[in-house]
């Protein structure tokens, strides 16, 4: 398990380069820019710039749990709970 951790690690480590330099080209988008339409079908460059931070936000949520001795991601059951204490329902 401590390797996993480290591995997870290892990744956020060498991500952060790249979420810098991406950070820099993000603040020269014009407001109109973040509305253009982009190869996915769909989805806008607000929604990739989106999905690239939330994606970040899991992998630093992994790291944090299997550092801590859990498993990276959560059982099922245990999503469920939370989501019940926190009122947040499925869409």
């Amino acid at each position: 398990m401590a390797r996993e951790a480290t591995d997870v690690a290892d990744l956020l480590d060498a991500l952060a380069p790249a979420q810098m330099s991406l950070q820099t080209e993000l603040r020269t988008i014009a407001d109109d820019d973040w509305f253009r339409p982009t190869p996915a079908r769909r989805w806008a460059v607000r929604d990739q710039i989106a999905h690239l931070a939330d994606i970040d936000e899991v992998v630093k949520y992994c790291d944090a749990r299997t550092a801590s001795g859990s498993p990276a991601l959560p059982h099922p059951a245990e999503v469920k709970l939370s989501m019940r204490r926190t009122g947040i329902r499925r869409p």
